[in-house]
């Protein structure tokens, strides 16, 4: 029996319903596979980490892939653009801008952290936050290099690739057939900032999602986006490791963060990073644009009689 793009006439209205199916399934699914994996792996760490495991691996890749089967008839392959590979240097610069960026971040998280809330308000979104930080440092706090890889995969790797299949390459790239391009990106980024459920975050996330999305539509892959997704992760999580090794001790949630704001940063490191980061976006915008040109040569020559 075929399956394939079988539901790619159904009204939006239905296809929305189905994305909804396939999340819940998906959690259902990560649920009911919690339940024999605790009975077998008694270390609390490890429970956590196999159950973010189970949950990124349904809910950002294999549902969307699912969801992708039954309603294209495009490959998951294809609408990834598996083969529209970035040139070398708009990968280095990619790389390199997530690490000057985090400046811009540090001090919008600072912004979004002094947003007033009325105090049952804050005292209820500091505690989500705060449970949040913990299990980030459950799932990190090892000594173990084996577990350590295990966690670059977990944070940085996974995410990069199954939160920029949906975020990026189904919601932005759908949004983008129905208005203009920015506001695709924009409207994208709330909904990705918005998924993560932290109020203290919102603002550097969808800061940050704005430039995954301009990524994504220079690159015409998810290639750009993702690497720095891996970037920005990875080296969320090498600072933790740093801080272990240059202490000797995990930070608190305190401490955890205010890493994640820069707060050791002065006004000239503020400025002399953003202006890197500029440089980057200039230098990516440049390499993407001569790939782009390459790539129509190389169609129109491959097309000539």
């Amino acid at each position: 029996m075929k399956i394939k793009s079988t539901l790619q006439n159904i009204p939006a209205w239905q296809k929305f319903m189905l994305a909804v199916f396939l999340v819940i399934m998906a959690f259902i699914v990560s649920v009911l596979l919690m339940a024999p994996t605790k009975m077998i792996v008694g270390d609390e760490c490890w429970q956590i980490r196999i159950e973010q495991l189970y949950s990124s691996v349904l809910l950002f890749i294999a549902a969307p892939i699912l969801y992708n089967h039954l309603t294209s008839q495009k490959s998951i392959f294809e609408r990834v653009g598996i083969n529209n590979k970035p040139n070398g240097k708009a990968v280095v610069f990619t790389v390199l801008s997530m690490l000057f960026i985090s400046a811009i971040i540090g001090f919008l998280a600072k912004m979004n952290q002094s947003i007033p809330f009325p105090d049952w308000m804050e005292e209820s979104i500091r505690s989500m936050e705060d449970d949040a930080a913990k299990v980030t440092l459950q799932i990190i706090a090892t000594n173990n290099p084996l577990t350590v890889l295990f966690n670059m995969i977990l944070i940085g790797l996974i995410p990069a690739i199954g939160e920029e299949l949906v975020f990026r390459v189904l919601i932005q790239n759908k949004l983008q057939q129905k208005m203009a391009v920015w506001l695709a990106i924009i409207v994208t980024s709330i909904i990705f900032s918005a998924m993560h459920f932290q109020f203290y975050g919102f603002i550097p996330r969808f800061a940050l999602s704005v430039w995954l999305g301009i990524l994504y539509f220079w690159g015409r892959s998810s290639w750009l986006n993702s690497i720095a997704h891996f970037t920005n992760n990875a080296m969320g999580v090498g600072t933790y490791y740093v801080y272990k090794l240059a202490t000797g001790k995990w930070p608190s949630v305190s401490e955890m963060e205010a890493m994640d704001t820069n707060e050791d940063l002065g006004i000239v490191s503020y400025i002399v990073m953003t202006g890197l980061f500029a440089l980057c976006v200039f230098m990516i915008y440049k390499n993407t644009r001569t790939n782009e040109e390459t790539n129509k040569e190389t169609q129109q020559t491959e097309t000539c009689d």
